[in-house]
């Protein structure tokens, strides 16, 4: 569309985008195609503070303040960046059940982390709202915490090439995978060779030693079953 419609270019160049994705939203808007956003939005609980066209959007804030967590949708997060955070870390969870068991904990014990739900593959909202996190506290580190299965790994790996922020894994490497391999589920058929697969990719890229661990195993693991040892250690005691 750049290419080839005159015009175009100069009018997308003309709100300055920051990259890729944002050239193309706007190429698309500029010919009156707009994205649904309403239904596109990211579960959060956290202290910070959005800033959009000179109001202050404090909800994420206010709600932490009654420990309970809230959704912003991508229209939300249009044109806002983050004016005031605090946190020691910022931690995406891959299933709602654990995000939740998660926030719990963050309640009884007063921590001061930010926690956002990717609910399986991020969406567009997720990312966003990761990004503008990164950008206001670039000191902060950033963590996924998935499934530790092949999935789970490539779920990591998109959310850091979508939002170009630093995500290290929390609780996907290979010692937690080996800690609870006797819980673990065999793998499918032929997921074996999808991992090999990734394996033989450019060394060097995050969840490796997961996958290795997965493959040499023949096991993968829910996160629940993890969170339940991570965050009720009392419960997971008896474990083997």
């Amino acid at each position: 569309l750049l290419r080839f419609l005159p015009g175009l270019p100069d009018r997308v160049e003309a709100e300055s985008p920051r990259d890729p994705s944002e050239r193309r939203r706007l190429a698309l808007e500029c010919l009156g195609i707009f994205r649904n956003e309403t239904p596109v939005d990211v579960l959060c609980f956290g202290s910070f503070v959005l800033e959009k066209c000179g109001a202050c959007l404090d909800s994420p804030a206010a709600h932490r303040a009654l420990g309970e967590p809230v959704r912003l949708m991508l229209l939300h997060l249009r044109d806002a960046h983050v004016s005031r955070i605090r946190a020691t870390r910022i931690v995406s969870i891959e299933n709602e059940t654990t995000f939740n068991d998660y926030v719990d904990r963050q309640k009884e014990g007063g921590g001061e982390e930010i926690v956002l739900c990717s609910q399986g593959q991020a969406n567009w909202a997720v990312v966003r709202l990761l990004r503008l996190l990164h950008e206001a506290a670039p000191s902060v580190p950033v963590f996924h915490w998935g499934d530790l299965d092949r999935s789970g790994v490539l779920i990591l790996r998109s959310l850091r090439h979508r939002s170009g922020v630093p995500v290290q894994p929390l609780h996907m490497d290979r010692e937690t995978l080996r800690r609870f391999s006797t819980e673990g589920l065999p793998l499918p058929p032929g997921e074996r060779e999808e991992i090999e697969t990734l394996l033989k990719k450019p060394k060097g890229n995050v969840g490796e030693d997961l996958l290795v661990a997965i493959r040499d195993t023949g096991k993968w693991v829910e996160q629940e079953t993890v969170a339940d040892a991570v965050l009720r250690p009392d419960k997971a005691a008896g474990m083997g």
